[in-house]
């Protein structure tokens, strides 16, 4: 699904990533974690059109990205979460979907599509008259996350999905990221919080320093004793 071989990017200056290769499959739940500086996000926002790539292949579906422009990525299936939810505060939670489906026009689909979004996260239903900027922190990650379905990804990007939150709320989103790959999403997350974005996980890469470091299943990577040191705090 989506292929990256030897990715070497940046924002204009030094490069962030040295040849890093990573691979999601249909289907797959894949984590990126690794310290801070680590060029985790740099590969989001690669595959995403918004950084100087001076090396490598980003292929989806055996078709090359590097070169295509944001909206089209957007349109050929792959939808991105940033870090810190960036929402439409003034906006409800039924206005931030419909945002979300800014580039299409079929009226009855947009409305089969919010009532997925709904199914999927049943407390916006209830709240979607709510302005999002009165709701919690949890809440508006699961109106980020939702205004990207809107867009019937095949591939969802999560910046750290999980910052900011509640123990409790942290594993009500790791949930919901299961319940949409169900649905036929695969998701590509950068993950902080490594020990429970691991264990829903398929698979895993470690990045240091803009490089591969480890990769392997969740369960293997969660039982690594280098990994388990180093950034899972045993």
């Amino acid at each position: 699904m989506l292929n990256i071989q030897n990715l070497s990017a940046g924002y204009g200056g030094p490069l962030i990533l040295h040849k890093v290769n990573i691979n999601v499959k249909e289907g797959e739940i894949v984590t990126i974690i690794g310290p801070n500086g680590a060029g985790k996000s740099t590969i989001l926002k690669s595959i995403f059109g918004l950084t100087d790539i001076k090396e490598g292949s980003i292929e989806y579906f055996d078709e090359e990205l590097i070169g295509v422009k944001t909206g089209e990525i957007i349109k050929r299936g792959i939808c991105y979460v940033p870090q810190g939810r960036s929402i439409f505060p003034s906006l409800t939670v039924e206005e931030n979907l419909q945002m979300g489906a800014f580039i299409r026009s079929d009226k009855a689909v947009i409305k089969k599509d919010m009532a997925y979004v709904y199914e999927k996260f049943p407390k916006l239903y209830e709240r979607r008259h709510q302005k999002t900027k009165t709701m919690s922190g949890g809440e508006q990650q699961m109106v980020a996350i939702g205004r990207a379905l809107m867009l019937q990804p095949k591939l969802l990007l999560l910046d750290e999905p999980s910052i900011g939150l509640a123990p409790k709320i942290v594993c009500e989103v790791f949930e919901k990221c299961l319940d949409i790959r169900k649905g036929g999403t695969a998701i590509l997350m950068v993950e902080q919080n490594a020990n429970i974005a691991l264990s829903y996980s398929d698979r895993g890469y470690v990045l240091e320093l803009g490089q591969n470091r480890i990769e392997g299943s969740g369960k293997q990577l969660l039982k690594n004793k280098q990994v388990g040191e180093l950034y899972l705090g045993k």
